[in-house]
């Protein structure tokens, strides 16, 4: 089992805070149908030749978009099925890997069990009071290249939310690079209206299909490419 040791763990809360009127964020009909499970993805990127840190801006860039997703930020309350908008903060979890080379490790890697290793979350456990909506883990290589791996509950997203927050993160920490931030809407509540029910799904089998995808591209690699 590959080692990951853990450097630093916290909470990191929207840089402006939440207004009143948007501290409670009422599960809708669908979300109340979703099992309790985390929906994950893991980004890999080569060395950066940038001496720069990198840390500090994406949670810098991290903390401008929370403001934005602001549940994402908050803590399911499972008796009321809603989201409290409280600010408490998604998890910023640092790690590193100082053994091993980025891609040795992709090379590597056969099962989805191996990846696991880079989630700051395991997929299950989530939906207590404590459990964030929302949790970063960034490991650095032996090499420098990192993975960044992000968890968000299932319970208030998709996989198309998943992504729209990694494009959103992604403009802010370029500094947005003249493109205006992206401000979603969280109104599926007045669409289709939760009825204060869940489905007990039990005990859920971890079966996974696993698929490598190679991106290639011509592009040069660049200090504002984290994510």
């Amino acid at each position: 089992m590959m080692k990951i040791n853990i450097i630093s763990k916290k909470l990191i809360k929207p840089c402006t805070p939440t207004p009143q009127n948007l501290n409670k964020y009422k599960l809708s009909f669908t979300d109340e149908l979703i099992p309790s499970m985390y929906i994950s993805v893991t980004l890999f990127y080569p060395p950066n030749p940038n001496p720069n840190p990198i840390i500090n801006r994406l949670q810098e860039s991290f903390s401008e978009i929370l403001t934005h997703f602001y549940p994402f930020a908050g803590r399911y309350v499972k008796k009321d099925h809603l989201v409290d908008c409280n600010d408490e903060g998604a998890e910023f979890v640092e790690a590193e890997a100082n053994h091993i080379e980025l891609m040795d490790f992709i090379a590597k890697t056969k099962s989805y069990t191996q990846l696991d290793n880079l989630l700051s979350r395991q997929t299950y456990d989530v939906d207590k009071p404590e459990d964030p909506l929302l949790s970063v883990q960034v490991t650095k290589f032996k090499c420098g290249g990192l993975s960044i791996s992000i968890s968000l509950s299932h319970r208030i997203a998709d996989g198309s939310s998943l992504g729209t927050l990694i494009t959103a993160w992604s403009n802010a920490n370029n500094n947005y690079n003249n493109q205006e931030p992206i401000i979603p809407t969280f109104d599926s509540s007045s669409l289709f209206r939760g009825e204060n029910s869940e489905i007990n799904f039990g005990p859920l089998a971890h079966n996974v299909a696993m698929k490598r995808l190679l991106f290639v591209t011509r592009r040069p690699y660049r200090a504002c490419d984290p994510i």
